[in-house]
């Protein structure tokens, strides 16, 4: 084993969107003082602030590119005995919710375990590719877990120790079979909350996402995935009274000489 690398968690998270969001701003002051303050005030002094507040012992390191952030956290306390994979996560479903809430975006990553060097100024490894190319083939706005870290998540979930508390939230398996973070289920955890309706702005914020694939056929099948997402979730709680993202037609834009293809969400 390299002496200057070190096994730990990894996550790469993608902030779908954001390119486009920036690039639209370029006509609107309004716009890029929004996303100024986004990043400055709110982003590097609360939820970077925020994943980074634990016990020293997780040695937690976070690189901010540009759209994309990369963590980094021992995967065991210095005694082994309290795993921290469930920190790792659940910092990744608060990022993950408090970027859609906030920008309207949704967010596309991986979680895995391997090799790496991250401090505050470089970060590479084979664990930072590996996240990397999954993030890519995540596909759909979720945050997957690899085979890697799956299997010590599911292993640490077997064991009892007074030590440490079980999670609140589990990943979720998808249609590939795939797990991911399950952001929606988090958001309902405040749907009574008089402040800010999460679950609310996440519908909302699909229903945009709807609005730009009728113009850029490259975002239907992620429009799809959240529709059919949302609604897998408000079927599973009907006590919720939810209502169903319903009667949404996705139309491709048109090719010369070539009929538009229609997608309708029922």
């Amino acid at each position: 084993m390299s002496e200057l690398y070190s096994r730990r968690l990894v996550a790469y998270l993608d902030i779908l969107g954001f390119s486009q969001l920036i690039e639209k701003s370029a006509a609107s002051p309004h716009s890029q003082k929004q996303i100024q303050v986004f990043l400055e005030n709110y982003l590097q002094n609360n939820v970077l602030k925020l994943m980074n507040s634990i016990d020293s012992e997780h040695e937690t390191c976070i690189t901010l590119l540009s759209d994309s952030i990369i963590i980094s956290m021992n995967p065991f306390s210095l005694d082994g005995e309290i795993p921290f994979c469930f920190e790792l996560m659940t910092r990744c479903l608060i990022f993950q919710s408090l970027i859609c809430i906030n920008l309207g975006l949704f967010t596309r990553g991986a979680l895995t375990i391997g090799e790496i060097y991250h401090n505050s100024n470089v970060v590479f490894g084979p664990a930072l590719i590996e996240a990397y190319g999954l993030e890519k083939s995540a596909g759909f706005p979720r945050i997957i877990l690899s085979d890697s870290f799956l299997q010590l998540y599911e292993s640490v979930l077997r064991t009892e120790s007074p030590k440490w508390n079980k999670p609140n939230h589990f990943p979720k398996k998808d249609f590939d079979g795939k797990y991911f973070l399950d952001f929606v289920e988090l958001a309902a955890e405040f749907r009574n909350s008089p402040n800010v309706d999460q679950l609310g702005i996440i519908r909302k914020s699909i229903v945009s996402l709807c609005e730009e694939a009728r113009n850029d056929r490259r975002l239907i099948e992620k429009a799809v995935w959240c529709i059919e997402y949302y609604n897998d979730f408000v079927n599973c709680h009907p006590d919720y009274n939810l209502k169903l993202l319903e009667n949404i037609t996705l139309t491709t834009p048109k090719k010369p000489f070539e009929a538009s293809e229609g997608v309708l969400i029922t």
